[in-house]
């Protein structure tokens, strides 16, 4: 089974909500692959994979082995351990460095093709769409809307942090909704979205969003 876990973040660590979820699809934990947003940024994604795999072995959610999508490993190696995971995790960071690296190192089918769970956050649940529209957003490095080809996951958008988004940035994002042809979604900060089964299923505070 194909599971889609979109979310924004979470600022106090992995809500029950989530946890309870994660632990509803996910049978078998052999293998937690994390897909870094910037692959230069070696030590940096080291730090984070450290600590989603402590919090989730704190939480009863215990991986065999956890394992890095970055420049150390070579296109090939990255496609085998996406194959062979059981959870996939899309990290947050830089939007437009990550989908660039994922096009770079040919990941898309392999991460639309597998089976079992896939968590994409912030940057990462953006890239899972069919197609991004990527709002203005100077403190990410975007001068400008933009509309790419993403993963392929998910046949929604979503523009994560809503609540900053919200004070800060709220033309800017209604500007891409514009744009949009399919469900577009505000999600806050511990809130996510689970595709499974041709459903989709809210978890905490949204706001689907209209032009």
């Amino acid at each position: 089974m194909k599971v889609q876990f979109v979310t924004s973040g979470f600022s106090k660590g992995f809500t029950a909500a989530f946890l309870d979820q994660l632990r509803r699809f996910l049978s078998r934990r052999k293998n937690f692959v994390m897909v870094a947003s910037d692959f230069s940024a070696h030590q940096k994604s080291e730090r984070y994979l450290a600590q989603y795999l402590r919090e989730f072995a704190q939480n009863g959610l215990g991986f065999a082995q956890g394992m890095l999508v970055d420049f150390s490993v070579s296109p090939r190696q990255a496609v085998s351990m996406i194959e062979g995971a059981d959870a996939v995790w899309l990290s947050g960071g830089p939007t437009l460095t990550q989908i660039r690296y994922i096009r770079e190192y040919d990941l898309a089918d392999a991460l639309r093709e597998r089976e079992g769970v896939t968590v994409g956050m912030s940057a990462g649940a953006i890239n899972m769409a069919e197609q991004v529209l990527l709002a203005k957003d100077p403190g990410d490095g975007i001068d400008r809307m933009c509309r790419y080809e993403g993963i392929g996951l998910v046949d929604f958008s979503i523009e994560p942090h809503f609540g900053d988004a919200e004070k800060n940035r709220l033309e800017d994002v209604l500007a891409a909704v514009r744009e949009a042809d399919r469900g577009f979604y505000g999600l806050y900060d511990e809130s996510f979205i689970v595709q499974a089964l041709g459903t989709r299923t809210f978890f905490g505070p949204y706001r689907q969003l209209h032009p």
